[in-house]
């Protein structure tokens, strides 16, 4: 090796090895809770969510109609912003259930959700007993009628707009609560074709990204396509699964970490008794997942073990979630927590093989910047601590950026670079990357 130069390099072999820390079980975990909240019927239903989630009353109350679900899951980011609930009714009388849940509400305001198709002109008046104002919202179909609740709702417009299948309930079930979370209207799509007035409608909301909810059967590629060659589009997402069930558990993901507070359960398989969960689950931030009558399908497993709620809120009665898939849920929220332990991987530069160096003296040196990414499934916080077997400890942080050097009259020396990450319950694992130090000859 050569003695004296004033110009070289220093080439760093990389090699880079991962460690996983070990299960272990999670201490302090805080039991969760299962309420069912249900009436004799959907009507029934509607009013016990509503019972539990503004027990004070709502100065906002919206109603729709009670046999289908278009213009309530449409409406449920409107009543979520609003502070209110969601009561249903039929076409042309209203249930005495309703009736005494709108006394005990006193509200102010009543908007209407649909036309009088839904909704007729006669339950019109006859809401205008139970409060100062009722107004509708509605449009020639469920298109139009969630494309003028979205326009009702955010008059300034919105960033986001959340798409989902005009035609089946589960994704816009699902995705009512993520809507509201991302501050975003929910409007509807035939599954082949874009309607023109939804189109119109994410164009004049002045949209650059829409979320789509549903795999290619649900809303098809040509309807994603068509929603990208809108004005002031930028960013079309799908957030899909495998089936109803997989596709909640993905919006669930999308949206919430671990450690969510509150989940709502309803039916994947019939629409009435969740109708009026949007809401609530809205305003709570929390994720709906869904179901089987009689069992918990594998996704919703999964997402109710990672989310780890304290509280979850079952929709509707037996004929929708029966007792047996509650005692599966309760059977879930039951098992013990284990502690995964934390991942940590280190990045760096893209060239991190050559490294060209100018003369420092005594010895060559590179500065190195070398970067942790995190990954934590508990929710728990994770300290990154960098040592390295020549240098000795490198402090903490996310990125390092440490000098290598090496005396000349060696040929080579090998330090290692190690993150390493610990969560608060002991779990830890480590990433290295051994660095090998090469001084050519002059």
């Amino acid at each position: 090796m050569g003695t004296t130069s004033k110009r070289g390099y220093i080439v760093l072999v990389v090699v880079a090895t991962l460690v996983f820390g070990v299960l272990a079980p999670m201490a302090g975990a805080v039991p969760a809770s299962t309420t069912r909240l249900a009436g004799a019927d959907r009507y029934g239903t509607a009013v016990a969510i509503s019972q539990d989630a503004f027990p004070s009353g709502a100065s906002t109350v919206f109603v729709a109609n009670g046999s289908g679900f278009p213009d309530a899951l449409a409406g449920g980011v409107a009543a979520a912003n609003a502070n209110g609930p969601i009561l249903l009714v039929q076409t042309d009388s209203i249930p005495s259930v309703t009736a005494t849940e709108l006394t005990r509400l006193s509200p102010t305001e009543i908007t209407i959700l649909g036309g009088t198709a839904t909704v007729s002109t006669g339950v019109e008046t006859a809401l205008g007993g139970y409060a100062a104002t009722v107004r509708r919202l509605w449009g020639a179909d469920r298109f139009a009628t969630a494309a003028a609740i979205a326009a009702d709702t955010f008059p300034s417009g919105a960033d986001t707009v959340v798409l989902a299948a005009g035609y089946n309930f589960p994704d816009a079930l699902a995705g009512s609560p993520a809507a509201t979370k991302l501050n975003a209207p929910l409007l509807l799509t035939r599954s082949a074709v874009l309607p023109p007035v939804t189109a119109t409608a994410i164009t004049d909301l002045g949209a650059s990204r829409v979320v789509i909810l549903g795999g290619t059967v649900a809303v098809s590629a040509d309807v994603a396509t068509a929603v990208g060659a809108l004005a002031g589009v930028t960013s079309v997402e799908r957030w899909a699964g495998l089936d109803r069930f997989a596709t909640a558990t993905t919006i669930s993901k999308q949206e919430w970490s671990c450690g969510s507070v509150t989940v709502y359960v309803a039916s994947g398989l019939n629409f009435p008794d969740a109708l009026a969960g949007g809401p609530p689950a809205g305003i709570g931030r929390a994720p709906m997942l869904l179901v089987k009558t009689d069992s918990v399908p594998t996704a919703t497993y999964d997402e109710l073990r990672r989310l780890r709620a304290a509280e979850v809120f079952i929709l509707g009665g037996t004929s929708a979630v029966s007792d047996t898939a509650k005692t599966a849920i309760d059977s879930i929220l039951a098992l013990p927590v284990y502690n995964v332990a934390p991942t940590v991987t280190i990045t760096s530069p893209p060239n991190l093989s050559t490294y060209v160096t100018t003369w420092q003296g005594s010895a060559w040196g590179a500065t190195v910047t070398f970067t942790a990414t995190t990954e934590d499934a508990n929710c728990d916080p994770v300290t990154v601590t960098w040592t390295s077997n020549v240098d000795g400890a490198l402090g903490s942080g996310l990125t390092i950026s440490p000098t290598l050097e090496i005396p000349f009259g060696l040929d080579s020396s090998q330090p290692t670079i190690t993150a390493t990450v610990t969560d608060t319950f002991g779990g830890s694992s480590t990433d290295s990357i051994q660095v090998k130090l090469l001084v050519p000859s002059p």
